[in-house]
């Protein structure tokens, strides 16, 4: 029983302790900082682990790919709603390489909207500027809750793996 063990599992430097950076509506607080190697799962944006990389190595890996969303989707979803590799990979070619756009219905219809409006022309001029400026527009447009451009761009690690540069979320968006 895993709940009667997890304050030792955590607590014991050699096990992993992998996180989602997701969190749950309404709250606000980050995973708590353990001896336990934590492996912290989110995009390249500071905003998801600041207070991680106070204490923690950071390092950028490239967003998934349709052949690992293909080999991830039997586990995705309920047995009686396996969705195929074709839609896996005809879903990532649309909306990119995201685990909750790809495998939630309604999360890619959603998303497909959003980037079909964020080449509207009340958008067109900051799609720009994230291209030509850079992270820094990046940071200031896409996390503004502008929803149809955190749709079109995804931040992706440099070869050194030590920064992120905002990228075209799939050629359908570009």
């Amino acid at each position: 029983d895993f709940a009667a063990q997890r304050e030792t599992c955590l607590h014991t430097t050699s096990n992993l302790y992998i996180v989602d950076a997701a969190k749950a509506e309404g709250v606000s607080r980050d995973p708590a900082l353990l001896p336990a190697t934590t492996i912290l799962v989110c995009s390249p944006d500071p905003l998801h682990y600041s207070e991680f990389s106070k204490h923690a190595h950071t390092r950028y890996m490239g967003p998934g790919c349709a052949d690992a969303l293909v080999a991830a989707a039997p586990y995705m979803n309920n047995p009686d709603e396996v969705i195929s590799a074709d839609v896996v990979r005809a879903r990532v070619a649309k909306v990119g390489p995201f685990p909750r756009r790809v495998f939630s219905e309604s999360q890619f219809e959603k998303s497909c909207q959003h980037i079909d409006e964020a080449f509207a022309a009340a958008n067109r001029e900051l799609v720009e500027a994230v291209l030509t400026i850079g992270l820094s527009k990046h940071e200031s447009s896409v996390r503004a809750n502008n929803e149809p451009l955190s749709t079109v761009f995804m931040l992706q690690a440099t070869l050194n793996c030590q920064q992120a540069q905002p990228v075209f979320v799939s050629d359908y968006a570009r």
